[in-house]
């Protein structure tokens, strides 16, 4: 398992993700297929959430991003702690 974890029931696979990701380490496979980081890519991750946000199926979850009822709480980002608001 990877950085992002993605529910296939719920991604449509449009490339939302990987056009919001401010370090352009998210990928589709070509041919199609689902969103990965690669593992020699994983410590470039900025931790900001916006592929989680910019997901109109919430369908990705990257695994040191910790969601809670106000939007998303960064676990760990450089040592700090961190709260991006989701749209409503």
């Amino acid at each position: 398992m990877g950085l992002l974890e993605v529910d296939e029931s719920k991604c449509k696979q449009n490339g939302a993700c990987v056009k919001n990701c401010i370090t352009a380490i998210i990928r589709i496979p070509k041919g199609g297929g689902y969103p990965y980081v690669s593992p020699n890519l994983e410590s470039i991750c900025r931790v900001c959430g916006r592929c989680m946000a910019a997901c109109p199926n919430g369908a990705l979850t990257n695994k040191l991003v910790k969601k809670s009822g106000r939007g998303m709480t960064i676990t760990y980002n450089y040592g700090r702690y961190l709260t991006t608001r989701l749209k409503p």
